[in-house]
C-alpha cells in the first residue's frame, strides 16, 4: 500500500497486483470473499444457513487437507532449521 496526498488528503492506494501475487494473502483472501458471498446470500434466502456442527466438520476437513498436502510434500521437513 502506498499512500498520495491529493488535495489535502491521504489517499491510500493498494497495489492489487502485488496483492494477487502473494500466496498467503490470496489464500487467506478467498475465504473472507467466500463468506461474505454466502452471507449475502443467506440474507436473501437463497441459501439454507449453516449449522455450527457442519461448520466445525467443514473447518477439520480442510485442517486435515491443509496438514496432509504439507506432509506429503515434505515442505515442514525443508523450512526446520536447528
Amino acid at each position: 500500500m502506498t499512500s498520495v496526498w491529493i488535495k489535502g488528503k491521504y489517499i491510500i492506494r493498494t497495489n492489487w497486483n502485488t496483492r494477487f501475487k502473494n500466496k498467503t494473502w490470496f489464500v487467506m483472501f478467498l475465504p473472507a470473499v467466500f463468506a461474505f458471498v454466502y452471507q449475502i446470500l443467506g440474507m436473501l434466502d437463497i441459501l439454507p444457513p449453516v449449522t455450527q456442527d457442519t461448520a466445525t466438520q467443514i473447518i477439520c476437513f480442510v485442517v486435515n487437507v491443509l496438514v496432509a498436502v504439507v506432509i506429503a510434500s515434505g515442505t515442514l521437513a525443508k523450512n526446520i532449521s536447528y
